[in-house]
Parts: C-alpha cells; structure tokens; sequence
C-alpha cells in the first residue's frame, strides 16, 4: 500500500508522464495535456528529497511481515 500511496505524486507532478500514458486524455481530468514539466534546479532538489523520503518510509518496513 505504501507504494500505491507513493506512486501517484510522481504521475500528478509529471505532466508528460500523465500525457505519455493517455489514462485520462480528453476527459475532464485532463489538466496536463500540451503541458511540459518543470526543468529546473529547485525541482530536481524537490524529486531527490521526495526519493529520499520514499526510500526512508520503505526501509522502516517491518521485513519479517513480508
């Protein structure tokens, strides 16, 4: 679940991710088409902290429950 949970934020904050898979193309979900994503440093240090935080969350996974 928690990866259902993590996933999403990375396709709502990439309008070409969204766009290249076509899942809500021409409905009234449709905000990112003809859009491009930010290309920028402040957004690169935003997608490491998140990656980080990910990471932090999976590693305090109990694996024995596994």
């Amino acid at each position: 679940m928690l990866l259902d949970r993590q996933a999403p934020y990375f396709l709502l904050d990439s309008l070409q991710l969204l766009t290249s898979l076509g899942l809500v193309d021409g409905t009234w979900l449709d905000f990112h088409s003809g859009k491009l994503d930010e290309y920028s440093l402040a957004k690169r240090e935003r997608d490491i902290n998140r990656v980080r935080k990910y990471i932090d969350e999976i590693k305090q996974w109990n694996r024995s429950d596994l």
